[in-house]
């Protein structure tokens, strides 16, 4: 159903006790039967989540307070109120914005509703326009609050719908149903509040490896062993001043409409109004390197001859061997080409189509839903290197979950998407892992009294002191019974260099035996790079030394174990 002439109706509530905070949220449930893009949160969380206080850009609010002490806001509004009485305001300034408040209060109070009188009057002062009356529910009214509330809510429904009325062929969902949510997507991500971020390698060691924990229990969403997390990262701060600095613009402009000119771009994934600043860091991808089209725009907008002809040769298709040299090996930030060329001053208007939109980065689960309910687990290797122009460069996503601090303010765009790599059905069949894949769910399965077969995992790093990740679980593991076979390589820690593919020969026999005569299946997770080749070579030696079969007929074994899906990769670059 289209809602594109309907604006979207802010609820914002101020709540001591969380009265308020229930009634804004049930006249959220309310505005979404009536079919209202909805939002519903804190004054003050509304302000910080804007980086601002954008009030003055919106169209439809309803407002939901109460009043604490001496006729004071409560804590959650103090900021938005602060600004909402600042003297320098003009008189037209909510002059876009309809609004209506309800007051929740005890007339037994002198101060009765006094914030809610308050806030009505001072919007009125700054130009909002009411759309209905104030409303001043009552604790004392033999219904409570709701001998208020009920009646003052239906008449803001008949006005609202004769103001905002339903789409062609649209109804009033039943009471007690709402929309179906949609699906949590690129567009649409669940906000996951960070439960935990630490370091898993050694503090002296060069690369940073991280424990992430994220709560997901409110999503709905459900995972299952092999599944991937999707994680829609932000750009750090340091990033975002470089750019909007070489782009000479203002990051605290307000942004209240901003659409794409090419079809093939997306609309940003963030709600509007917001400042520019926050849409350059929530979906703009500046790190990435530019593509020819970016040079093509920058050049009409380049005051310097010499600027805006080198930039239409690099957007030129006899120039492309030249951009790859100056752009794409040495893999320049859009800010750095800015910086080259700094008479270019380019309309905002033209941001989306001229830096490409952040896309979400994929992390393996490294967790089971049947251990941590409703939670979901990333061990995510932090990406640093330098480029062809000495310069230190992080990987975008990897960067921005190392730099969170787990507060419950702090959280991260996800979503789930199902993986092609499953466990045996059969939970009874052996199982080698190279690499951790399902060995916490077939520990809990264990636990729980399933018939599990054989474990056998391989581990590999560089020093046991130093990149051992998760070297205490598995050892209570194999106390517990439930790990049967736990085989590690420490390349780096004897003379000669050792890794899981020579610790796989060591056990030649015990491999064979297990894919052939037990039907087991062979996982594989890890980098991208090197070790699968590795692997594979050492299983293709495991089958002509253990079953005498020639190159051609080892060849042949490993591809029918993948025909079979008891060979599967989950590797990463």
């Amino acid at each position: 159903m289209e809602m594109t002439q309907r604006p979207g109706l802010l609820i914002l509530y101020g709540s001591e006790t969380g009265t308020a905070e229930d009634v804004a949220e049930l006249i959220g449930r309310e505005a979404k039967r009536r079919l209202f893009h909805t939002r519903v949160m804190a004054m003050d969380t509304y302000a910080r989540a804007k980086e601002g206080f954008l009030l003055p850009q919106e169209t439809l609010v309803v407002f939901v307070v109460s009043t604490t002490g001496q006729g004071d806001p409560p804590e959650n509004m103090k900021t938005c109120w602060r600004f909402l009485l600042r003297r320098e305001l003009p008189p037209t300034s909510l002059q876009k914005l309809r609004f209506a408040v309800l007051g929740l209060g005890d007339s037994s109070y002198e101060k009765f509703n006094f914030m809610g009188k308050k806030l009505y009057r001072r919007l009125l002062q700054l130009g909002g326009q009411p759309i209905h009356r104030r409303g001043d529910a009552d604790d004392q009214h033999r219904l409570g609050l709701f001998g208020e509330l009920d009646p003052w809510l239906k008449e803001l429904w008949d006005k609202l719908l004769a103001l905002y009325p339903l789409p062609p062929g649209a109804e009033i969902l039943p009471e007690g149903q709402l929309p179906q949510a949609p699906p949590y997507n690129q567009q649409n991500p669940f906000e996951a509040t960070l439960l935990a971020n630490r370091r898993l390698t050694a503090s002296d060691w060069e690369q940073d490896v991280r424990h992430i924990e994220l709560d997901i229990s409110e999503s709905g969403m459900a995972y299952e062993p092999g599944d991937i997390l999707c994680v829609l990262p932000a750009n750090l701060p340091d990033a975002v001043d470089e750019f909007l600095a070489a782009a000479q613009l203002d990051g605290n402009r307000v942004i209240a409409r901003i659409t794409p000119n090419r079809a093939d771009v997306e609309p940003p994934a963030v709600d509007l109004p917001c400042t520019l600043r926050e849409l350059v860091t929530r979906h703009l991808d500046v790190n990435a390197y530019p593509r020819r089209y970016f040079f093509e725009v920058l050049s009409f907008f380049a005051d310097d001859a010499l600027h805006q002809s080198k930039l239409r040769e690099l957007s030129s298709a006899e120039g492309q061997d030249e951009l790859i040299d100056y752009c794409v090996r040495p893999k320049r930030t859009a800010a750095e080409v800015l910086a080259d060329f700094f008479s270019v001053r380019f309309p905002v208007e033209y941001l989306l189509d001229i830096i490409p939109s952040i896309k979400a980065r994929q992390f393996s689960i490294s967790s089971s839903l049947k251990v941590h309910t409703g939670r979901v687990h990333l061990s995510v290797a932090v990406v640093n290197y330098r480029t062809k122009l000495k310069k230190t460069r992080r990987g975008l996503c990897t960067a921005y979950l190392a730099s969170l601090a787990p507060t419950p303010e702090t959280t991260v765009r996800v979503w789930v998407k199902k993986g092609d790599v499953r466990p045996p059905r059969d939970p009874s069949k052996p199982v080698i892992m190279v690499g951790p894949a399902f060995l916490e769910e077939r520990s809990h399965l264990a636990k729980h009294g399933v018939a599990v077969g054989e474990n056998t995992f391989y581990f590999g790093c560089r020093h046991e002191k130093k990149d051992y990740l998760y070297g205490d679980l598995w050892q209570d593991m194999v106390a517990q019974g439930h790990l049967h076979h736990l085989h590690t390589a420490f390349s780096r820690d004897q003379e000669s260099k050792v890794y899981v593919q020579h610790r796989l020969l060591e056990n030649a026999e015990h491999t064979w035996n297990a894919l052939v005569n037990q039907h087991a299946h062979f996982y594989v997770s890890g980098s991208a790079k090197q070790m699968p080749k590795d692997i594979k070579a050492a299983l293709k030696e495991i089958c002509k030394t253990q079953g005498n079969k020639t190159e051609e007929e080892a060849e042949e074994f490993f591809q029918q174990l993948r025909r079979e899906k008891r060979y599967l990769e989950d590797t990463w670059d």
